[in-house]
């Protein structure tokens, strides 16, 4: 009994490694392709921007009020370290990303704040690339198509145009999954309370709260 239920799991931990394998080899073209568009493996180096104008001004301001420690989730946003009469005010529009704001300004205190943007530009086209791979797996797509698919997504061109500029909107890697938890809902079997599903399509929902309002109104839709 114990052999052939070995048995009968051995294929399925195939599929896992070389579903693993894919999806490493994703992300690495997706790091390469991305790290040689904006020249961080020549010309620039990692604590370097990539881009100045619009909100590529935005973002390290935020990310600096992070590392410093002036910007913190769910809070107000008020920072002292301006130097502004009485206190800097940041409250005049609400941001959904503050997780995301507050951890890179965690990184920021290793890396510094530009390397910090950087690493987190490109982890997020190499997430999405993976993503994308992982959900299309989920949906019984072959393993090349699936592959395919990933490096497309990570590489889409929404991503390149938006880079730091539109810095949280890079991270479109959660889309993928909303998509997925969509199909739970639409499916005969729904997602039952409790279950593997309702578990997944909660922790889809907290990260896609946090993520840029675009994504959040994505979903509701």
């Amino acid at each position: 009994m114990v052999g052939r239920s070995l048995q009968m799991q051995l294929p399925r931990s195939r599929r896992l490694r070389r579903d693993l394998v894919a999806a490493a080899v994703v992300a690495a073209i997706v790091f390469s392709e991305v790290g040689i568009t904006f020249h961080i493996f020549t010309e620039l180096h990692w604590d370097d921007p990539i881009a100045y104008l619009g909100d590529a001004q935005f973002t390290p301001a935020v990310v600096t009020a992070a590392r410093r420690g002036d910007y913190l989730p769910f809070v107000s946003k008020e920072l002292p370290s301006l130097g502004a009469p009485f206190v800097a005010s940041w409250n005049d529009f609400p941001m959904s990303e503050d997780v995301l704001i507050f951890f890179t300004g965690l990184v920021a205190r290793v890396t510094g704040t530009f390397a910090a943007i950087n690493l987190g530009y490109i982890f997020g086209a190499m997430l999405a690339g993976v993503s994308l791979f992982a959900v299309a797996r989920r949906f019984h797509l072959a393993r090349p198509g699936a592959v395919l698919g990933g490096i497309l997504y990570g590489l889409a061109m929404y991503g390149f145009a938006r880079n730091v500029h539109h810095w949280a909107l890079t991270f479109f890697w959660i889309v993928p999954w909303q998509v997925l938890a969509a199909s739970w809902l639409a499916s005969r079997k729904g997602i039952v309370f409790r279950s593997r599903r309702f578990w997944w399509a909660l922790a889809i929902g907290v990260i896609t709260a946090w993520s840029s309002v675009y994504f959040i109104f994505f979903a509701m839709q």
